[in-house]
C-alpha cells in the first residue's frame, strides 16, 4: 500500500477522537495516514476497520469538507422502526460510503455467495440458498452456525457477515421479535 498508493499505516495504542471518544481506527486523507488502535489487531473487527479507513482514502481523497463543521454532524443510529440506519447528513453518508467499501472489498459478492451455498449444502440444508430464520430451535442454529462459519472463513465479525447477509437478500426473518416491530411500526404509522 505504501509503494502502490502512498498509503502509511500507524499502529496506535489508543486513538481518542477530538470529542474524547475512542475509535478503533480513523485517517488523515490529506497525509495518506491510517491509524488503527494496535488492541484490534489479530482480532475480527481488524479487517473490516481497514477496509473502512481504505474506504475513506480511495472514495474521499478528492471531497472538501470542513474537519469542524464534519465534526459537529451526529453519526447515524438505527432506527427500529424503518428497520435500519438513517443517514440524514453528509457525515453518515461518507460513513456508510466507507463501510460499503469495506464489505466489499472484504466480503466480496461472488465469493461471499459461493461460500455461503458451499456451506449450507455441506451441512445437509434444503434451502442452501436462502436463511429463513423464525423461532424454530433448528432455524436458529443453523442461522447460528452459518455466520460463524462465515466469520471465521473471512476473519471478520459475525456483525459484518450478519450485515452482508441481509444486504444481499438472503435472509427471511420471521421471528417473533421482528413481528413485534412491525405491530409497533404499523401502530406508530396508524397515529
Amino acid at each position: 500500500m505504501r509503494q502502490k498508493y502512498n498509503i502509511n499505516f500507524d499502529l496506535n495504542n489508543r486513538i481518542i477522537s477530538s470529542d474524547g471518544t475512542n475509535l478503533f481506527g480513523c485517517c488523515d486523507v490529506k497525509n495518506r495516514v491510517i491509524s488503527i488502535d494496535k488492541s484490534i489487531v489479530n482480532t475480527n473487527r481488524f479487517f473490516f476497520v481497514l477496509g473502512h479507513e481504505l474506504g475513506h482514502i480511495f472514495l474521499h481523497s478528492k471531497l472538501k469538507i470542513n474537519q469542524e463543521h464534519y465534526q459537529r454532524f451526529q453519526d447515524s443510529h438505527y432506527n427500529a422502526f424503518a428497520d435500519k440506519h438513517l443517514l440524514v447528513n453528509e457525515k453518515q453518508w461518507i460513513e456508510w460510503q466507507a463501510n460499503q467499501f469495506s464489505v466489499a472489498l472484504f466480503l466480496p459478492k461472488p465469493l461471499f455467495i459461493y461460500e455461503f451455498i458451499t456451506y449450507r449444502k455441506n451441512l445437509g440444508i434444503r434451502s442452501f440458498d436462502h436463511i429463513y430464520l423464525d423461532d424454530q430451535t433448528i432455524n436458529q442454529h443453523d442461522f447460528i452456525k452459518t455466520i460463524n462459519h462465515l466469520s471465521n472463513h473471512f476473519g471478520v465479525s459475525k456483525t459484518s457477515i450478519k450485515y452482508r447477509i441481509n444486504e444481499l437478500g438472503l435472509l427471511t426473518d420471521k421471528r417473533n421479535t421482528k413481528k413485534a416491530i412491525d405491530i409497533a411500526r404499523n401502530i406508530i404509522e396508524e397515529f
